[in-house]
């Protein structure tokens, strides 16, 4: 009993809130559309997923049907494979034996295969017999340099799940989710809602689960980028940008922007139901009549 009011309150609470947030007399029109079309976009977001993840699928199983035919064309004629075949299954296969496939250059002539680019030295090995397996090579010509310092690392490309895993984990963490959320009491239920929401965010945003949940310093979770066309001369825009105080007459959730400073400003926005929050940001870039940019500071 004890455990289900500790849940029930909290509910309550969220709920008489959010009932508020989008009956309130003034802006709650506003908010319900803004729902309907979040929704709508979710909906898009699922539905092309579905469909990815569906065709995804069905390339693979060709994909599979093409590789064992290969084989056993190899067994009955060994030899014979074209160049370009063979160079594209090592660069399918470099996706997913190295973090940085890019920086590594692959030249495949009669099947001898020479690669060239930098690698982990813990890694190198693995990478050649790997590619030695790979049907159509004859042999290897190792260029590659390896090195142990992480400083020497290419940049690695984005951690990002195929079509095809994003369908099956998005389909099985939502049956979790829902699963889940009846029992909800016991704390297993709600270990399991927790895990279940968190794959289910990185399998529909497929974004690295550390820069989604801002555990990665290095990049932010989300860039996002908006243009609107203005028809005014650049420097009476530019002029009017750069006092931020004017952000809120035309910005209805800015409630106000101050100057604290060399460069500085403290900014107040309407957050959820109607509460401040508060932030300081500074300028990053001022190039009159060209660019204008700014960043929260921590």
């Amino acid at each position: 009993m004890k455990a289900s009011r500790l849940i029930t309150l909290p509910l309550g609470f969220v709920g008489g809130a959010a009932l508020m947030y989008f009956a309130d007399p003034q802006k709650g029109r506003r908010r319900r559309i803004g729902l309907h079309m979040g929704l709508h976009r979710g909906f898009t977001v699922v539905s092309n997923l579905a469909h990815a993840g569906i065709s995804d699928i069905g390339h693979r199983g060709m994909g599979l049907g093409a590789v064992l035919g290969s084989h056993w064309r190899n067994f009955i004629e060994p030899g014979g494979e074209d160049d370009s075949v063979v160079n594209a299954r090592i660069r399918s296969k470099l996706g997913r034996l190295v973090t940085a496939p890019h920086s590594i250059q692959v030249h495949t002539v009669d099947g001898r295969v020479c690669l060239e680019g930098l690698i982990p030295s813990d890694k190198m090995q693995h990478l050649l017999d790997r590619i030695a397996r790979i049907p159509g090579v004859r042999g290897i010509n190792n260029q590659l340099r390896p090195y142990r310092n992480s400083r020497q690392a290419p940049a690695p490309t984005q951690a990002s799940w195929s079509p095809a895993v994003r369908l099956l984990v998005a389909a099985t963490c939502s049956g979790a989710f829902v699963y889940g959320l009846y029992g909800i009491t016991r704390p297993r239920n709600a270990m399991l809602v927790g895990l279940s929401a968190v794959f289910l965010a990185r399998a529909l945003s497929n974004i690295d689960a550390r820069r989604l949940f801002g555990l990665n310093s290095d990049s932010r979770a989300v860039t996002v980028h908006k243009t609107i066309n203005i028809s005014a001369p650049i420097f009476r825009v530019y002029r009017f940008m750069t006092d931020l105080a004017n952000f809120s007459h035309f910005m209805t959730d800015v409630v106000e922007v101050k100057e604290s400073g060399r460069n500085r400003f403290h900014w107040v926005v309407r957050g959820l139901a109607g509460f401040p929050v508060s932030w300081n940001a500074v300028i990053s870039r001022d190039i009159p009549n060209e660019v204008l940019a700014w960043r929260s500071e921590p």
